[in-house]
């Protein structure tokens, strides 16, 4: 199971708006991934609450404005240096932070057709509280899940009904991918092309 700043993430909900000021109209609160994850209470996600995924921390978070986030995080409290994920259809809508110093960004694949129901997805980044070995190996309970290898990242990828999120563990920092209604596939690519960018871009 992930670490419990995970689970509280999940249970109040990483989303948030930034960006060009202008968002995908807000449809009524829908299960996430995580929970249908989670659905046998076991994994990271499982117990979280129906999620609204065009409202960020409306109780203890904050939206902000990317450049200046990715220029001085810790202005914004948080202890890990965030990768701002340049993603090769995805367009940036919002970006919050919590409290607990995770970071949300947000991106609207809609039109992409690999996201055939819901283009919104979203990508995470926190301080990690587990090792890479203990993610991929872990016993995820309900749930299909698969690892694969992208230069020397191992992405866990987990799936239930057609719901997918795929997290990995790198260089101390959490990465989850998830959304409304991403496929696996969808999913794996996301990661994929984070992963490989956090790669690159690593000093």
């Amino acid at each position: 199971m992930k670490s419990s700043s995970f689970l509280a993430m999940v249970a109040t909900v990483l989303l948030a708006a930034c960006s060009a000021g202008v968002s995908p109209a807000s449809p009524a609160p829908t299960q996430s991934p995580g929970d249908a994850l989670g659905a046998a209470g076991e994994g990271p996600d499982a117990g979280g609450p129906a999620i609204s995924w065009d409202h960020p921390f409306l109780a203890e978070g904050k939206t902000v404005d990317v450049a200046s986030l990715v220029a001085s995080p810790k202005s914004f409290g948080l202890s890990i240096a965030p990768l701002r994920p340049v993603l090769s259809t995805g367009v940036l809508r919002w970006v919050d932070v919590s409290s607990g110093g995770t970071v949300a960004f947000m991106y609207d694949f809609r039109g992409d057709p690999r996201f055939p129901t819901d283009g919104r997805v979203q990508v995470e980044e926190e301080p990690a509280t587990m090792t890479q070995d203990a993610l991929v190996q872990g016993t995820w309970a309900g749930t299909e899940h698969s690892v694969t290898n992208i230069g020397s990242i191992a992405v866990l990828l987990r799936s239930n009904g057609g719901l997918a999120d795929a997290t990995f563990i790198y260089k101390g920092v959490m990465f989850d991918v998830t959304g409304p209604a991403v496929p696996p596939a969808a999913a794996l690519a996301v990661a994929t092309e984070l992963a490989t960018e956090a790669q690159h871009s690593a000093p």
